[in-house]
């Protein structure tokens, strides 16, 4: 392939080659544009605690070669989905810290999603014991979500 070749295949493929350069998105700096989104995995404990299993799974994906991790979404409540990463006290900070730093090793940034809210029939929270911040209506409980 000659040099004409080269640069006219380059540019028809500028946004695939993009990706694999460094970015930023505001302050943090990514060694390429490589997004792994949140996936629930359930691979955290009953109690919502980070396991050596969960570790090693976004480990792979960091040597994979992502710039960034968004870490599956957590829950800061008392209560949750047995196998999510829960909030709800101090204990989780050990294992959350050895994740964050088994990917930084990697190379790869990471990011976590927080879910404030487990859905329309999450209507009280034990933790706060107070109503959540979008009570379900009686009127809308026979009711499908509208259309977006």
């Amino acid at each position: 392939m000659n040099k004409d070749e080269d640069a006219e295949r380059r540019s028809s493929h500028a946004g695939v080659y993009k990706a694999f350069e460094p970015g930023k998105i505001g302050t943090m700096e990514l060694k390429n544009r490589v997004i792994y989104p949140p996936m629930v995995t359930h691979l955290v404990s009953e109690e919502g605690h980070i396991t050596d299993r969960q570790i090693d799974y976004y480990v792979e994906r960091a040597r994979g070669g992502a710039g960034l991790i968004v870490i599956e979404s957590g829950y800061p409540r008392s209560t949750g989905y047995p196998h999510r990463i829960m909030l709800g006290n101090d204990k989780v900070i050990l294992g959350l810290r050895k994740l964050v730093e088994a990917i930084h090793r990697e190379g790869a940034k990471t990011v976590f999603q927080v879910n404030t809210h487990r859905g329309r029939g999450d209507e009280v929270d034990p933790l706060h014991l107070r109503p959540s911040l979008t009570p379900l209506q009686a009127s809308s409980r026979d009711k499908s979500p509208l259309k977006i």
